[in-house]
């Protein structure tokens, strides 16, 4: 008589050949409420393989779930920097070249003291030449590539 695997990768695996109804009890099992409306299979297997990981090895740290769910909210995890990393931003420095390509056109902004020039144009910001090339609102830094 083979012996059943009872180790964790086991289990994982076991769980893709549930049906919704045993998907929904073993959910129920794990956290004591059902499902949220509108989950689909692949999210109640996720998050009952994360339930028998947490069983085995332990869950994860308050601390590290707090900071998880700051970068969570956060829209660039860039703008909240962790202890010890730098907080200077890049900086493009006169004399520099940027190239981006937008919708098949190769656009090239060369950054002076006085600005960033762009096919004869100066403008005062990476973000209003961004703008001039798309014709809507970007963050300049991130589209030409240069944010941190």
């Amino acid at each position: 008589m083979p012996q059943r695997d009872n180790s964790v990768e086991y289990q994982i695996t076991q769980l893709q050949s549930l049906e919704r109804s045993e998907l929904t009890d073993a959910w129920i099992k794990a956290n004591g409420t059902p499902p949220f409306k509108g989950a689909r299979n692949g999210t109640l297997i996720r998050g009952l393989a994360y339930y028998q990981q947490c069983k085995v090895f332990g869950a994860i740290k308050p601390s590290v779930s707090r900071k998880l769910l700051k970068i969570a909210r956060s829209d660039v995890s860039a703008n909240t920097p962790t202890r010890g990393a730098s907080t200077t931003k890049p900086r493009t420095k006169p004399g520099s070249q940027i190239i981006r390509e937008w919708n098949g056109r190769t656009h090239t902004v060369h950054v002076t003291d006085k600005g960033y020039v762009m096919g004869g144009i100066t403008y005062r910001s990476l973000s209003a030449a961004a703008k001039a090339i798309t014709g809507s609102h970007w963050s300049g830094p991130r589209f030409f590539g240069v944010a941190g």
